[in-house]
């Protein structure tokens, strides 16, 4: 899957808080990171719009991206859905197992890797294509016959921002879940 920009600097935030609940022994659910990146970085419009149900992808990029690939700890398996207290998306291994190995390790340590790491995720990311409000709708629209199911009826209200974020360049993804992820079905 490719990393959409909001991707690249939700990882950026989320990385140091999961840091901090690996030095503390501790898990949190994604409403409270996406809580968290609000509170730390109170400018930052990608913290502002953050949803909690786009946490866990943000946090799959870390492992995906960062710790697996240098076959570090899965930093990521301390993000929690607050349901279930278990990660939302699917791991290898025994959850406990893998909490206990982030704790373990000295994160301090791969602290330079994951600037580097996060510079070239930001080189990575194409610059925003600007579009027309056709191409917004249409984009719009597009993701609505594939996605719509999953939203309740009332994420129409939300139209105008959708299609006002994706004239900025968001991708249609990105934009429904900023605007609109409060209206996902089973939220």
């Amino acid at each position: 899957m490719p990393l959409t920009k909001t991707d690249v600097e939700l990882a950026i935030l989320f990385y140091p808080i999961l840091v901090e609940l690996a030095q503390r022994g501790a898990t949190d659910n994604y409403e409270n990171i996406a809580d968290t990146a609000r509170r730390l970085h109170p400018d930052n419009a990608y913290a502002a719009r953050c949803n909690p149900l786009g946490v866990a992808r943000r946090l799959d990029v870390i492992r995906r991206e960062f710790t697996a690939p240098r076959n570090l700890p899965v930093l990521a398996a301390l993000g929690v859905n607050k349901t279930s207290g278990r990660p939302g998306f699917a791991f290898e291994g025994d959850f406990e197992t893998l909490c206990t190995e982030a704790y373990g390790f000295n994160w301090s340590s791969v602290e330079d890797a994951f600037q580097e790491q996060a510079e070239i995720w930001k080189q990575m990311i194409a610059p925003r294509v600007k579009r027309t409000e056709k191409e917004a709708i249409q984009m719009m629209w597009d993701y609505a016959k594939v996605h719509g199911a999953a939203f309740d009826k009332q994420v129409s209200a939300c139209r105008d921002d959708i299609i006002a974020l994706i004239r900025q360049g968001e991708e249609a993804e990105d934009a429904y879940e900023m605007a609109a992820g409060h209206y996902r079905k089973g939220n």
